[in-house]
């Protein structure tokens, strides 16, 4: 597959999330018939959509219990949408390791932050574990999901990490009470 640029807004009231890109050439003849427009000018809506109805999976590089199928690259994380799975990066893939896992790291934050705001207010809240249904790559929800052989290659991945098996989540309770 080949690697395109994206630009993500991330929007408050109403809770949505959109992906855009530059359009191509012929998108934008279609679009501005009567203009001559260059592509670098504009960005359209490759992916709009309710942050209530979006997942996150976060990336290996800052989650190492989060293993999909496919990802080799630890500094990807999946934007999980009714319509599509966008598989993204922080763009500067030229920077030093520690900066690219601050970026993701922060990235992975903005996110959290809003798909928990998002899914606060829905029908979750109460729900024990809810968080690990929407926040996906963690070893809380790996145990929530089920699977036993995700649940085996998380743990295999947090046995050098000491202590990581009994780290609690956001309402301080471990994988094991869950």
């Amino acid at each position: 597959d080949v690697v395109k640029e994206r630009t993500m807004a991330i929007f408050r009231e109403p809770d949505v999330v959109m992906v855009l890109r530059r359009p191509s050439n012929f998108e934008l003849a279609r679009l501005l018939p009567n203009k001559s427009a260059r592509p670098a000018e504009y960005l359209v809506a490759d992916t709009v959509a309710d942050l209530a109805l979006c997942k996150l999976r976060y990336s290996r590089v800052t989650t190492p219990t989060s293993i999909a199928d496919g990802v080799d690259d630890p500094f990807f994380f999946q934007l999980i949408t009714p319509f599509s799975v966008q598989l993204l990066q922080i763009p500067d893939t030229k920077q030093p390791a520690p900066a690219r896992t601050a970026d993701t790291r922060s990235w992975e934050s903005s996110l959290t932050s809003a798909l928990t705001s998002a899914h606060v207010h829905g029908e979750h809240p109460g729900v024990p574990g809810w968080r690990h249904q929407v926040l996906l790559g963690t070893l809380h929800s790996r145990v929530v999901l089920g699977g036993h052989a995700a649940l085996r290659a998380a743990l295999a991945a947090l046995l050098p990490t000491p202590g990581a098996v009994d780290a609690p989540d956001a309402d301080g309770a471990t994988a094991l009470h869950l």
